[in-house]
């Protein structure tokens, strides 16, 4: 299933449709050197981005829930489909729109936990960063990646910070995944996605 923000990402959108309503805001611009590609937070109504940020408003009659997509876009799984698709530092708005996304009975624990997200970053919360490190496994759960699909994508992550700071891989991670060995497992997150039938050859 692949993403159409409803009405979102399309040029021409009034900017008062966008301003005065919850949305998530992502850099536009990335460090290439850094696979964590993706920092998206909800803005409040009345903030808006600026120059070199995407904006994201999502239908709330037809769209999934921001909280939910506020937790894929901070997976892991999300910054491998950005890294793989853009490999300059520019962020392609197509890139992030054609993201597959989760079934909708998938998306309620998501964006249970972007919400609990939210709350805890305000209130600094020192749970902020143990929700943060819950976010790969509900986001692989969603997506029902097989534990040689998940190691795949988290091998990239090793030793690398997130947005928050946090080192969510360690080279001991990885066994967490009962792989024995890196034998059939797809070395492109993307080759991966379409292995389990999200993203068409």
């Amino acid at each position: 299933v692949t993403l159409s923000y409803p009405k979102d990402f399309r040029r021409g959108k009034k900017l008062s449709d966008v301003v005065y309503q919850p949305k998530i805001i992502t850099p536009a611009l990335s460090d290439t050197s850094n696979p964590w590609r993706i920092r998206a937070g909800i803005a409040d109504a009345g903030v808006i981005g600026g120059h070199g940020t995407l904006t994201i408003v999502s239908d709330a009659s037809a769209g999934p829930d921001l909280n939910a997509l506020l937790v894929i876009l901070n997976s892991s799984v999300a910054s491998c489909w950005v890294d793989e698709l853009s490999v300059e530092r520019n962020v392609e708005r197509r890139t992030v729109a054609e993201l597959p996304i989760p079934a909708t009975i998938k998306l309620r624990e998501l964006g249970a936990l972007g919400r609990q997200l939210v709350a805890a970053r305000a209130a600094h919360k020192r749970s902020f960063s143990e929700m943060v490190m819950q976010i790969d496994e509900l986001v692989f759960d969603a997506y029902s990646l097989s534990s040689s699909i998940r190691q795949s994508v988290a091998r990239r992550f090793v030793g690398r910070p997130d947005a928050s700071g946090l080192v969510r891989y360690s080279a001991d991670k990885l066994g967490d995944f009962s792989m024995p060995s890196s034998a059939g497992v797809p070395s492109s997150p993307i080759r991966a996605l379409r292995y389990v039938g999200f993203v068409a050859e």
